[in-house]
């Protein structure tokens, strides 16, 4: 699969991976909580580590500068159609 998942992207979720992992812990493995925040934790730390979010693939969703998945050229937030060769 290709990165669609820019730096600040997979930073933010790594952040967000480790926090769930501590809540997890703090309110504990056995509770509902804890498991769902466990869950949480290893989708974020996971998606993170690959820089591959499946939830972006079915709209196209490239936060990495440069082309995306669907031909989209990325230019500061807005998105143009690339050319075809």
């Amino acid at each position: 699969m290709k990165r669609n998942m820019g730096t600040i992207d997979r930073l933010v979720r790594a952040i967000a991976g480790l926090v769930f992992t501590v809540l997890g812990l703090v309110v504990g493995a056995g509770s509902i909580f804890g498991v769902v925040a466990f869950v949480l934790a290893g989708i974020a730390l996971v998606t993170a580590a690959l820089g591959v979010c499946p939830g972006y693939i079915p709209f196209g969703i490239s936060t990495r500068r440069g082309v995306s998945a669907h031909g989209r050229v990325r230019f500061g937030g807005r998105s143009r159609i690339a050319a075809q060769r």
